[in-house]
């Protein structure tokens, strides 16, 4: 066993006078070692986690006092979450819940040692606490002494200097959606007056996003708000001094650009901007006409007046099934345009692109695409592709298809992304012993 072991003591406010008690019985249960526990009460709030997060970091075992109450506070809550994740990365540090009072256990604590017994809390009526605070000391001991003995690596020289974390950020400007390089900023931003800058910035570009769905302004003032916002978030990252930046940045950037550390992931959001033009109708057919000899030279490939109203009054429904959000809906009306009409505007297949995308998440399309069939991904490649050509031919155009083109683009890229880190191993980088496994897995990692 270790001659000095750090045990955190997680518990409600309530029942610290239980867990006070269980020191005295932990001392006497494991001698001649020195033990150090976590006293949150020496703790200014304001510097809670910051201290906590340190202690976690070299702490051997976290006693969770479990009881109706333990979950209610945001600091217990988090430094639970904190010491799963890391018992799942360091296998030297165990987790152990204390049945403090009668309570169901908190689904995060399910599979972990107990003790006393579910039905057995510390507290209840005709059982002395003493005897159940020794019961508690002995799982303890018996749990670090079973733990593995890893000798603690020595820290690690990170060479990232602050030239290398702009050239890393300077380029994520490039992208449409600025939340990817938000969240890294605040993740390792520490001064008020620069963490106050990046948060103002965030609400601005979140409301601007807003305005697009709701049709409240036009592309050309949109992207002209985008770059007066991309300039702010370039002058930041320019600026950047080292005293602005929490103590272990490096670590912290690190961890989150290269994903080290996975995360559950919502799902891919696409933030299409919505056309708010009015209805172009085509005069020409992709396909040339029927060639009835009722019809003149001049007509073969040209709507008919029918076929004209059936494509306003179709694309109309569809602009209204957007704007209350039913895309499926609106893909439907799309659809029957072009199944029925087909006709050559760009305008069809930009709502064709925006609505399919929506209806069809961008992470499914990238699945299909790369363990299916990939019927998702070639629809989209092709009113994404029809979009630009009747864009160069100047069929109905519209001022926002070049902007959703983009969109599509990325969003679809962050949706592959994502696929691939919820596969089991890396294939690109694994060494080939676990070949055998996940075969499906590295087929599609071959069509990256």
């Amino acid at each position: 066993m270790k001659n000095s072991i750090r045990i955190y003591l997680s518990v409600d406010l309530n029942d610290k006078p239980a867990a006070l008690a269980l020191i005295p019985h932990l001392k006497l249960a494991i001698p001649g070692v020195d033990l150090e526990f976590w006293d949150a009460g020496s703790v200014p709030s304001e510097l809670y986690r910051k201290k906590a997060a340190e202690f976690l970091a070299s702490t051997h075992l976290f006693l969770a006092f479990i009881s109706v109450h333990y979950l209610d506070t945001p600091d217990v809550r988090w430094e639970l979450n904190q010491a799963i994740a890391l018992q799942k990365k360091r296998s030297s540090f165990q987790i152990l819940a204390v049945q403090a009072k009668s309570s169901f256990i908190p689904q995060e604590l399910i599979g972990f040692p107990l003790s006393p017994d579910l039905n057995d809390p510390l507290e209840q009526t005709g059982i002395s606490m003493d005897r159940q605070l020794v019961r508690v000391a002995e799982k303890a001991r018996i749990l670090l002494e079973k733990t593995p003995r890893i000798k603690t690596p020595s820290p690690v020289k990170i060479d990232l200097s602050l030239d290398d974390l702009r050239s890393r950020l300077l380029p994520l400007l490039d992208r449409v959606d600025f939340k990817p390089i938000f969240d890294l900023l605040k993740a390792i931003a520490y001064d008020a007056g620069l963490l106050k800058l990046l948060f103002e910035a965030e609400d601005a570009f979140v409301n601007l996003i807003q305005q697009t769905r709701g049709l409240k302004t036009d592309i050309l003032a949109f992207i002209e708000q985008k770059e007066r916002y991309k300039k702010e978030l370039q002058d930041i990252i320019i600026w950047l001094r080292e005293d602005e930046l929490v103590e272990n940045w490096k670590i912290i950037f690190i961890d989150q650009y290269y994903n080290f550390q996975k995360r559950p992931k919502l799902p891919v959001t696409p933030y299409f901007f919505i056309p708010t033009e009015g209805i172009f109708i085509p005069e020409t057919l992709h396909l040339p006409g029927s060639g009835s000899t009722n019809m003149s030279a001049e007509q073969v490939g040209m709507l008919s007046y029918q076929q004209k109203q059936d494509f306003r009054r179709s694309l109309l429904l569809a602009q209204d099934a957007i704007a209350i959000e039913n895309f499926a809906r609106a893909f439907a009306h799309c659809e029957h345009v072009r199944n029925h009409i087909d006709p050559e505007s760009a305008q069809l297949y930009e709502y064709l692109l925006i609505t399919y995308i929506h209806n069809n998440r961008p992470e499914l399309i990238i699945q299909d695409a790369l363990l299916g069939e990939g019927r998702m991904i070639n629809h989209t490649t092709l009113f994404s592709g029809r979009l630009q050509r009747y864009q160069q031919d100047v069929k109905c155009p519209t001022q926002t298809g070049a902007y959703n083109r983009r969109v599509s683009a990325e969003i679809l890229s962050d949706g592959m992304v994502q696929v691939y880190e919820s596969w089991p191993n890396d294939y690109i980088l694994d060494t080939g012993k676990r070949a055998h496994l996940h075969k499906d897995h590295q087929e599609a990692a071959r069509r990256f």
